[in-house]
């Protein structure tokens, strides 16, 4: 028994002695594993070297100079928009002076048979405007430009008489009164340029006719057949192969 009791207490002190050494073992490598993870974490956390690292001060100062950056490019960009309308503007009233330049040079210029041509108190159709150039060309296409004119007035004269019709269609064909309508020959007759030159200006409102509401051309018909003019009218004028008149 005795020998079973020393065996036994040589067992226990054996294993006491390995589990102290143990427990040291343990308690280093815990020491030291907890002493590696602490030096660790410093190091991920503040120590970091390369190029992608900087101090909280540097990305502080770098945030606000870009912010100045951004605000003085917004501010460029809207100094730039304020001023495009103003030179947007500028460049509008140029082309609106340029416009009224050139309305201004084609005020002068000789009425053309688009649309409606107006005259002091009545309106020329088309169709009218046609009629008032196969008129004048039939009664004064070989005369000169004053002469083309004057037939022109007349006609227009008439329409603004009382005493006429009061449209270029209904004075040109009034009975009896133009002998190209009774002749027939109102249409073949050839509208020139000059022939057009000379009713636009008409219609533009140059006036020879001194109101002169009659012509005929005396060489043509004779005096004979002048006679009813002379009794019955008042001459005005004669120019290139015409005679004008108007009522006593």
């Amino acid at each position: 028994m005795l020998r079973i009791h020393s065996f036994l207490q040589g067992i226990y002190g054996y294993m006491k002695a390995i589990s102290k050494r143990l427990y040291r073992i343990c308690a280093i490598i815990t020491t030291g594993a907890a002493v590696i993870a602490v030096i660790a974490f410093s190091s991920h956390e503040f120590g970091g070297s390369g190029k992608s690292h900087m101090p909280a001060e540097q990305t502080t100062e770098l945030a606000y100079e870009e912010k100045e950056e951004v605000e003085a490019d917004t501010e460029a960009k809207v100094q730039t928009e304020t001023t495009q309308p103003a030179e947007s503007t500028q460049s509008i009233e140029v082309e609106e002076e340029s416009c009224e330049a050139q309305i201004e040079e084609v005020e002068p210029e000789l009425l053309t048979m688009a649309g409606e041509n107006t005259r002091t108190g009545y309106s020329v159709t088309d169709y009218e405007y046609d009629i008032l150039l196969h008129i004048v060309a039939a009664e004064a296409g070989g005369c000169d430009m004053e002469g083309q004119i004057l037939v022109a007035n007349v006609i227009l004269n008439r329409v603004g008489n009382e005493r006429f019709p009061d449209s270029i269609e209904a004075v040109v064909f009034q009975k009896n009164q133009f002998s190209p309508v009774l002749a027939g020959t109102l249409w073949s007759a050839q509208v020139t340029d000059s022939v057009r030159e000379a009713v636009n200006r008409a219609l533009a409102g140059e006036d020879h006719s001194q109101g002169a509401l009659f012509f005929s051309a005396r060489a043509r018909l004779g005096d004979e057949s002048m006679a009813w003019f002379d009794t019955n009218l008042r001459w005005l004028f004669e120019h290139d192969g015409h005679e004008f008149y108007t009522f006593k």
